[in-house]
């Protein structure tokens, strides 16, 4: 005759089956956690190596930038400096702050930035000196500069900005907007840095091309002024300021 079976029983020897197959599961789980710690690993390795190459490319465009610059060859260099900064990404930021947590010097984004608003500049600046406007440089050095943080692209943002000012006067220049012209360079003036060398230069190539369109010998007379400023005051002596003496003695 059979005998029922209790229900507690039963649940006690299913409890007890549930037991048996644990083990199983937990093993199955533990799995899981290695497979995904693998991959982590892994995913992490290929990364770095990512940004090792990376910087290898932006360490080569950077070297190959300051050679060009030595040179005089600024459009070579805006190149290299414009191709340094498209290796800027994930992988590059893995790599450099591995790097910085073992304290190893890297050429960071934002110097490439700098090197390549400052040589906008000097590009933009070269032309104006011929009083041609440098509207593409000088718009490409602004937006580049807005990228560098405080507070080291602060001042590199108001040369940027002072340097497209000048673009424009350039551009009144050509357009024969003399009066227009230095109403804006007086407020130019005020706005600049005062490390900025390259708009006192260009401030005074700009007074002595009007003084002379104008034949104001007010306004060449300051020119003169501040160029013997410059030169026998301040100490600034170079190609530019030598060109400057000629055309103001012409």
């Amino acid at each position: 005759m059979l005998r029922a079976i209790p229900v507690s029983n039963f649940g006690r020897s299913f409890s007890g089956s549930t037991k048996f197959f644990r083990p199983q599961k937990s093993g199955f789980v533990l799995l899981i956690i290695m497979f995904l710690l693998l991959l982590a690993a892994s995913s992490a390795g290929y990364i770095y190596w990512t940004g090792i190459k990376s910087y290898e490319r932006l360490d080569a465009a950077v070297q190959t930038g300051y050679a060009a610059i030595e040179k005089d060859q600024a459009d070579a260099a805006i190149a290299s400096f414009r191709k340094a900064v498209q290796e800027d990404g994930i992988p590059l930021q893995f790599f450099r702050k591995i790097k910085t947590y073992r304290a190893t010097e890297t050429i960071s984004p934002m110097d490439v930035r700098q090197a390549l608003a400052s040589t906008l500049i000097m590009k933009a600046y070269t032309g104006m000196m011929e009083l041609k406007p440098a509207s593409t440089e000088t718009t490409e050095a602004v937006a580049v500069a807005a990228l560098v943080p405080a507070p080291e692209g602060d001042e590199l943002r108001k040369i940027a900005q002072t340097a497209r000012d000048v673009s424009e006067l350039c551009d009144k220049f050509q357009k024969k907007q003399f009066e227009p012209l230095m109403k804006s360079l007086l407020q130019v003036e005020k706005r600049a840095a005062r490390t900025d060398q390259d708009f006192v230069l260009m401030e005074i190539r700009l007074m002595i091309a009007v003084g002379k369109a104008l034949q104001e010998q007010l306004i060449l007379t300051r020119a003169r002024e501040l160029l013997y400023f410059l030169s026998f005051e301040a100490g600034i002596k170079n190609s530019r300021t030598d060109r400057l003496w000629k055309l103001l003695n012409q």
